[in-house]
């Protein structure tokens, strides 16, 4: 009797008939004992379906007469019910069956099903699962349509029932059916006469057999199979137990499946995952469920499936047929693409991969540019920009002007591989578009704006300058120029920055000091630095720099995102780079740099400076002295 929520692989594995790729052989013998049915794809809640089991004569009997009436069925008592929601028990440990679906990972499935953490999963649930599947070698390697035992988390072991078992609710109705339940046959003292048979369900373990068998289907002369002969076996040893054979599952060659098969669906199924995340991200539409009708000008349509042949509509008004499985005929293919020129066929072949896979799509899709593999993609600008990548490619313009100019195509399990979000979103501005896979998680929190530091004037330039580099300073100080030796003369000048380095004194002069002031301060042995003639708030810098004896470096200066890769991003900055008495890298730049690539520098580990806003001009800023 059909329940609500069953389908008829659920039924049959419930009754203990389907195994391994021997469904198709079930449902053609199911449609002789069922002719009302005309399809089982669509069953209904209270229906009844005869399910056919294997009869065997019981083997401990002795040869039966020949011509001799065959003895009564002997019906064993049945075993416990199960509620539908019970799991199967596989040495002990509880588990449910599940079949594996198109786009399944066996993580995926588990996580979301008993709400596991990544690591529980690697740590615990493994075994657990290969102790239920032990035919399974590779828990990774899973393919749609395979059915696996999951074993239940917390982990329950089956206990043995403290009472009888009772029967189950469906032998009430046995007064009004032709069905007969037949439970699994359990070790029965001989009874008269010692030829009866028994009826065995197909081998499977205990916990499972359950079958139905129609009682037309039942006729012990006539077995359903063959190859499975009854053994007559004279006058046993009674302490010994009867051996029973195990028939091998029928599998008819168009649906076995190797371990190659497997895994051949696996990259398949591999490859349209990826297709499917990497099409939409460079705009272009993926449709891989629902059907698709080709209409044909001669009349009539095409119906294609699109979990088998994917379509891709692409914004030049192309659409595209993805072939997955290779199995469009190339004269459908030629029928299509002759009756509508907006169509191509994309054939892949068992062994290609994704990256094969994506490059024959691009071939197809015939982009305005798609740059040879190596050759990188140069911006100019105040930012001169390098990209190299998996493929660059010259989309087609839309109407909207919003497309980008460029899309960066890179395909890579390295994360330290991936570009930055900084750098990605600095090049979406400039009409370039990263589309990467696996795709990078999308960060919780929205990128926090890193503010640079700026210096405006000389005098807030050198000030900066002295506290990053951890020198004490007093400025706008007076100073002696020249003393006489009665102290009756004393010449005093005005320093900007005065302060001590390696055991001198030092004066930074920004107000341009007499040359004859200047000689004079050299002849007190005190060093002065003057910068009242310069322009250039870099060179003003490194001058400075190089009076304090601090090392520096000049610009331009090349940022990579991945220095060692062949998917690289280069930025190259004007600037000098420095460090502080800490040890903390600072980058001083005369650009105005946007956002994005001030984060980027942080992130690479640079304090910001930006003289963009700089004025030599301005003198009449007082810099404060400690």
């Amino acid at each position: 009797m059909v329940q609500e929520g069953d389908w008829i692989a659920k039924i049959l594995r419930k009754k203990g008939a389907l195994k391994e790729n021997n469904l198709p052989k079930l449902l053609e013998i199911l449609r002789k004992f069922n002719e009302s049915m005309k399809d089982f794809n669509v069953i209904r809640p209270g229906e009844k379906i005869v399910i056919l089991v294997r009869v065997t004569p019981e083997e401990k009997a002795e040869s039966p007469a020949p011509k001799e009436k065959q003895a009564p069925l002997r019906i064993s008592t049945p075993a416990p019910s199960r509620k539908k929601t019970d799991s199967v028990v596989r040495g002990g440990l509880k588990s449910e069956p599940y079949r594996i679906k198109r786009g399944d990972t066996l993580i995926r499935v588990v996580v979301n099903r008993y709400d596991l953490s990544a690591g529980t999963f690697v740590a615990e649930y493994l075994d657990l699962f290969k102790k239920c599947n032990p035919s399974i070698k590779n828990p990774d390697r899973v393919f749609p349509g395979q059915a696996v035992n999951l074993p239940l988390y917390p982990p329950q072991w089956h206990e043995a029932p403290a009472s009888p078992p009772v029967q189950p609710p469906i032998m009430r109705d046995l007064a009004r059916s032709n069905k007969v339940w037949l439970p699994d046959p359990e070790p029965i003292e001989p009874v008269n006469p010692p030829a009866s048979p028994t009826v065995a369900a197909l081998s499977k373990p205990k916990a499972e057999q359950k079958s139905w068998v129609s009682d037309k289907a039942v006729r012990p002369e006539e077995p359903k199979r063959p190859e499975t002969p009854v053994r007559p076996q004279a006058s046993p040893a009674p302490t010994e137990q009867p051996e029973r054979a195990h028939l091998p599952a029928p599998v008819r060659p168009e649906t076995s499946f190797s371990t190659s098969s497997w895994q051949a669906q696996q990259t398949t199924t591999a490859v349209a995952d990826g297709l499917g995340d990497i099409l939409p991200q460079m705009g272009e539409k993926w449709i891989h469920s629902g059907e698709h009708f080709i209409p044909m000008k001669s009349g009539g349509h095409i119906n294609l499936k699109a979990d088998t042949y994917p379509i891709v509509k692409l914004h030049g008004g192309i659409t595209l047929i993805v072939d997955l499985y290779n199995s469009l005929p190339p004269r459908m293919g030629r029928v299509i693409e002759s009756s509508w020129g907006t169509y191509r066929i994309v054939h892949l072949s068992p062994g290609d991969g994704l990256k094969s896979a994506f490059t024959k799509i691009l071939k197809a899709v015939q982009y305005p540019k798609v740059f040879k593999k190596g050759k990188p993609l140069k911006l100019s600008g105040t930012i001169p920009v390098s990209i190299t990548g998996d493929w660059i490619v010259i989309p087609p313009r839309g109407q909207t002007g919003k497309d980008p100019g460029f899309i960066v195509i890179n395909l890579s399990d390295d994360k330290s591989q991936a570009v930055p979000q900084s750098v990605k979103a600095y090049l979406k501005g400039r009409g370039v578009l990263f589309v990467e896979y696996p795709s990078a998680p999308t960060p919780e929190k929205p990128l926090v704006e890193k503010v640079p530091e700026t210096a405006l004037d000389a005098p807030s330039l050198v000030e900066m300058v002295l506290t990053l580099t951890g020198h004490p300073y007093d400025a706008r100080v007076k100073i002696p120029a020249f003393e006489s030796r009665n102290d009756d003369f004393k010449l005093t000048v005005t320093a900007d920055f005065y302060l001590t380095a390696h055991g001198k004194e030092r004066v930074i002069d920004l107000s341009g000091l007499d040359p004859e002031i200047v000689a004079l301060l050299k002849e007190r042995g005190v060093s002065v630095l003057s910068l009242s003639k310069e322009k250039n708030p870099l060179a003003m810098a490194s001058k400075t720099l190089k009076f304090l004896g601090r090392q520096y470096k000049k610009g331009p200066h090349t940022l990579s995102t991945a220095p060692h890769s062949n998917k690289n991003v280069k930025l190259t900055l004007s600037g000098l780079i420095f460090f502080t008495e800490g040890g903390h890298s600072v980058f001083m730049t005369p650009l105005d740099l946007p956002p994005e690539v001030v984060r980027f520098l942080h992130e690479k580990g640079h304090r910001v400076v930006m003289l963009a806003d700089f004025s030599s001009g301005v003198r009449t800023r007082v810099a404060r002295g400690r």
